[in-house]
């Protein structure tokens, strides 16, 4: 198994990510948001574990370790590098504090791995930490900041949607890990004495399908997060 540590040399062995350097994406297309409303998880709606790449030539595949704290590198079946800081390591910049989901970026040849601290971690094309998506270095509930990720999925443009149970949001970053913008998940409904109030939803799960991003919701019972009835967004 090759460290992370020696994975620029590595790369030059033909065992790195897809050798592409990466360029700011182009503008990010703006997809139709649905909510799905379902008490348990649709199908489809996994958060996912596994991401398929190609590792110098080779099929392979990046996985969460078992441990959650590192992602590992698989080429033609077998182990090739180990991605993240060893747990030991709490403070080092790419120490992943337990890794819920991770998905290669096509557009720009990176991989991002989402954590339960709500930091967004983004390695390189050589299958190095380059650094945190834009303002995710801190939970918190400013724009580009999350608080608890509970989906991510990665569009055909390259652009990163995260669903955040906590705040109640949806958060959309370029190719290149910047921040997009963000959506409260708000729907308009007419209400026997009140006319149209708006309703608020907790996000569990998305996807991207032909319809646009799915988003898989659960009724918020709260009255609303602060900052959705800020944002007061009107979704389908």
């Amino acid at each position: 198994m090759i460290h992370r540590r020696h994975l620029l040399s590595a790369s030059a062995a033909g065992l790195a990510l897809p050798a592409q350097a990466m360029s700011r994406a182009h503008a990010t297309r703006s997809l139709p948001v649905r909510l799905v409303e379902a008490q348990d998880r649709p199908s489809g709606f996994e958060l996912p574990i596994r991401a398929a790449l190609e590792i110098g030539g080779l099929a392979g595949e990046a996985r969460i370790g078992a441990d959650r704290h590192h992602v590992e590198l698989f080429a033609a079946g077998r182990s090739v590098a180990r991605l993240g800081a060893p747990a030991c390591e709490v403070h080092a910049r790419d120490f992943l504090n337990i890794a819920t989901a991770l998905v290669f970026n096509p557009a720009s040849h990176t991989l991002w791995v989402a954590c339960a601290d709500a930091k967004l971690h983004i390695f390189n094309a050589a299958g190095q930490w380059q650094r945190l998506a834009a303002l995710t270095a801190q939970a918190g509930d400013a724009p580009g900041q999350c608080m608890s990720l509970s989906g991510v999925a990665v569009g055909d443009d390259g652009s990163v949607y995260l669903a955040d149970t906590v705040l109640g949001l949806l958060h959309v970053f370029a190719a290149d890990g910047e921040f997009v913008a963000r959506h409260a998940l708000i729907r308009q409904e007419l209400m026997a004495t009140a006319g149209f109030r708006p309703r608020y939803w907790q996000p569990r799960g998305l996807r991207i399908s032909d319809k646009g991003v799915q988003v898989w919701v659960t009724p918020d019972h709260s009255g609303g997060f602060a900052v959705c009835r800020e944002l007061q967004d009107s979704i389908a």
